[in-house]
């Protein structure tokens, strides 16, 4: 069998699963060829019976709805190739314009950054900067990646720091961090020491602040906390607190909850519940960070925050309670979705 017609036969099979079945197709098949565009430059080139099995193998795991990040092992970000797996949740579109605000409360003077001309000079003497819930690292990566191209060399003054409470996350953001910051294992800080090198992002496992290695104060705060209600979940509540249990029932996921996760597909079903659902209609998790958060800003510091639309308005007025001379205000996605909230001290 050749190419074109393992895509045609590929695409019948995945029409009644995927709401992109030509694409999926496309892309499994390069995956599995290992170069891009075959199907249009050499549509006739036969496959091996390796190549053919294989492909066949991964057109059944995305018609039973596995996404494709999981399938192939990657998911761009932010103009990143991501490695990710089933320990963390898939890179969204909606989680990059946290990188923009981030970059651009970074960049501006309310951080002390001013602009001499064309040199950019750092009117600072540190910036800590953290993700909290950084999953497979792509925020904290994309941040640091963005912040290398803008200073040129980055500055001595910024240090990162990426939390979570799962330690199979935190590998895959280790991993990730390798593969798109580093050069070699040395760049990457070690467990038991912090590096103060400002080429280092500082990987902590803990639950929100809990690790004392947290127990500082930071200049910014990005983070992307479980927010859909556990209401949209229809399995067991311990079904959905404990990551891939259950999922054989993803048909039971709500509709609901993909839509706020900015999904249009039931790929949700397939990634760690507890990185996704929450009490108090979605807001338990947040309104412990927010609590927590007011003992780790600087005087000038500032959070960015992800969170579902539906709850935004009831999370800004809770956080108003919190920071009573803060600046707060709600931002909307593409979707014009009310989906960040932004707090300046």
């Amino acid at each position: 069998m050749n190419i074109s017609q393992i895509y045609k036969s590929s695409t019948v099979k995945l029409i009644s699963a995927s709401p992109s079945p030509e694409l999926d197709a496309r892309i499994l098949i390069d995956f599995v060829v290992g170069k891009e565009s075959l199907l249009l430059s050499h549509p006739k080139m036969p496959l091996t019976n390796a190549q053919y099995s294989r492909i066949r193998r991964l057109i059944t795991r995305r018609k039973k709805g596995e996404p494709i990040a999981y399938i192939t092992g990657h998911k761009e970000f932010y103009g990143l190739d991501f490695f990710v797996n089933k320990n963390v949740l898939i890179p969204r579109p909606e989680s990059e314009e946290l990188v923009s605000l981030a970059l651009q409360r970074i960049k501006n003077n309310e951080l002390r950054i001013k602009h001499d001309k064309n040199k950019t000079i750092i009117h600072n003497s540190k910036f800590n900067i953290l993700d909290l819930g950084t999953g497979s690292g792509c925020m904290i990566i994309s941040l640091v990646s963005r912040l290398r191209q803008t200073f040129h060399p980055l500055p001595s003054t910024f240090y990162f720091f990426a939390s979570d409470i799962s330690q199979a996350a935190l590998r895959v953001a280790r991993k990730n961090a390798k593969k798109l910051l580093f050069d070699s294992p040395s760049g990457v800080e070690n467990h038991a020491q912090f590096s103060t090198s400002s080429n280092s992002i500082k990987f902590v496992r803990s639950d929100l602040f809990q690790n004392r290695l947290l127990h500082r104060k930071f200049d910014l705060i990005i983070t992307n906390l479980p927010y859909v209600p556990l209401s949209d979940c229809h399995l067991e509540p311990f079904d959905c607190a404990q990551g891939r249990q259950g999922v054989e029932r993803s048909h039971e996921i709500s509709p609901t909850s993909l839509k706020a996760r900015g999904r249009n597909d039931n790929s949700v079903s397939f990634e760690p519940k507890n990185a996704i659902f929450a009490n108090d209609n979605g807001a338990s998790i947040i309104k412990r960070f927010l609590e927590e958060a007011r003992n780790r800003l600087t005087p000038d510091g500032a959070i960015l925050l992800e969170l579902d639309p539906r709850n935004a308005k009831q999370i800004k007025s809770f956080a108003k309670k919190l920071y009573p001379t803060a600046k707060i205000e709600l931002k909307k996605d593409l979707a014009g979705l009310e989906r960040y909230l932004k707090i300046r001290l």
